[in-house]
């Protein structure tokens, strides 16, 4: 038997088996690292939209008065449910897709997904921007918000008219963000979202300091985010990833088809989100009138900060999961996986019970005591 050549198997053989264990750890560090960057850039940009919906509150409901600025809540609300027309086709299903195609090094399918999603959101968003356009002026926008004024009716109308349109401008850049998520680059997106955050909230300090009404409000707001949200989209296809371009050409129905099918499933989880924190302004503008929203968003904003924090930490493990199931690296799943759990369940058990605390006195100082929601509604 030659004992030098065994020895040099069995050497062999070791050294292989430390190479792959080093480059699972370093691929599992590397994860963790672009999802602290990500859930890091996440913190600062919820925080930035937090503080800009808490300084718009008193810059904003002080000369609106309570009907309008609820009426500008429900407004809000209603694009949120319009959102979910995108099957995940702009959010979690292509960043799933995407995460494999990044996994396997396929670029040219990552493009075809891009591409698909692009186009097919394009086409959703011309036929809703028909389909409203064409029925628009047959809807009771008075009933709808049980306006007590009549004359607000022409005005409402026009508020809804500009979200609308930026909502449909914005509707196929939705892929952008998912593209960042999707290469694990979350935080980029972050940035931009910083960035347009700071755009609206100049732009309402604007309105507000030459006292425009409501239509200029919501059209200064949806004005800045689509700009911002158009420049991202230029800046990411003609130099960050051109390979990704949305081209015409590489729209794909296995792409698609592959696309709905994860869609699907995240359409469900989609909608029961929709349902439990956009659907309270509605019906109760429905029930009491636009004027009891101003209370109940202030409350839900602050008590809603425990499960907000812990997903903006979270969610950025999505493309990291699917990065890692295409490698197969599933012990790091698995382990990530269980300390996530532990984390969220601690953390918002921690954070609830502080909010319950200290609520009622932050708001009134905050702004102000006729926003202060009671204890049963914090409850």
């Amino acid at each position: 038997m030659n004992y030098k050549s065994v020895l040099e198997g069995r050497f062999r053989r070791n050294s292989l088996v430390r190479l792959c264990l080093e480059t699972h750890a370093n691929r599992g560090g590397e994860r963790y690292r672009r999802v602290g960057l990500s859930g890091s850039a996440a913190l600062v940009s919820q925080a930035l939209f937090i503080l800009t919906g808490l300084i718009s509150i008193p810059l904003t409901a002080s000369y609106l008065g309570a009907e309008r600025y609820g009426v500008w809540l429900t407004i809000s609300s209603l694009i949120a449910w319009l959102t979910m027309v995108d099957f995940g086709l702009g959010g979690n299903a292509l960043v799933n897709a995407l995460a494999e195609a990044d996994g396997n090094g396929d670029r040219q399918w990552a493009q075809s997904l891009v591409s698909t999603a692009f186009w097919t959101l394009s086409g959703l968003a011309a036929v809703i921007g028909a389909a409203v356009f064409a029925l628009g002026y047959l809807i009771p926008v008075e009933k709808i918000f049980r306006l007590s004024d009549p004359a607000l009716s022409g005005e409402v109308r026009l508020a809804c008219i500009a979200a609308l349109v930026s909502f449909l401008l914005t509707f196929p850049t939705g892929t952008v963000f998912a593209v960042y998520r999707g290469y694990q680059r979350g935080y980029t997106g972050h940035v931009w979202n910083i960035a347009g955050n700071l755009v609206s909230l100049f732009a309402l300090i604007v309105v507000t300091r030459f006292r425009g009404g409501l239509p200029q409000l919501v059209g200064a707001i949806c004005l800045a985010r689509t700009l911002a949200s158009a420049m991202n989209a230029v800046y990411l296809f003609r130099y960050e990833a051109p390979w990704l371009r949305p081209v015409p050409s590489a729209f794909s129905r296995v792409a698609l088809r592959r696309l709905m099918n994860l869609g699907g499933s995240y359409a469900v989880i989609q909608l029961a989100s929709i349902g439990i924190y956009q659907s309270q302004p509605f019906m109760i503008t429905q029930a009491f009138g636009p004027s009891s929203v101003f209370v109940f968003a202030v409350a839900q904003r602050l008590m809603t900060l425990p499960i907000n924090l812990t997903y903006l930490l979270t969610a950025p493990l999505i493309p990291a999961y699917g990065e890692a199931k295409a490698r197969n690296d599933w012990p790091w799943i698995w382990q990530t996986l269980r300390g996530s759990i532990v984390f969220c369940t601690l953390a918002s058990s921690v954070l609830v019970l502080i909010l319950g605390l200290i609520a009622r006195p932050l708001m009134k100082m905050l702004v102000g005591p006729e926003a202060v929601p009671s204890t049963t509604l914090l409850l």
